[in-house]
């Protein structure tokens, strides 16, 4: 998913526009940046299962996928709940 197709599932869901929909989206992206900081730990919910990652450090610009890995650490308890 691109952040057009999230716009699209935002706006249909919420019964909003699309542009009012991407300000949303900008303003809750914007807000998680700014107070995302290295050493913070994050918890992602997905399909039941609760992921937990250490922020290792944080970049200004997108990268290849194994640049992106570079930037988070598994918890060990997240590493334990996937076995």
């Amino acid at each position: 998913m691109n952040k057009s197709d999230l716009i699209e599932a935002v706006a249909g869901s919420a019964d909003i526009s699309k542009i009012a929909a991407g300000r949303a989206i900008d303003a809750l992206l914007e807000a998680i940046t700014t107070a995302l900081k290295a050493g913070d730990t994050v918890a992602i919910r997905r399909e039941g299962l609760v992921r937990t990652v250490t922020v290792m450090g944080l970049s200004g610009v997108r990268g290849s996928a194994p640049v992106a890995q570079t930037l988070y650490a598994d918890t060990p308890e997240s590493i334990q709940a996937k076995d």
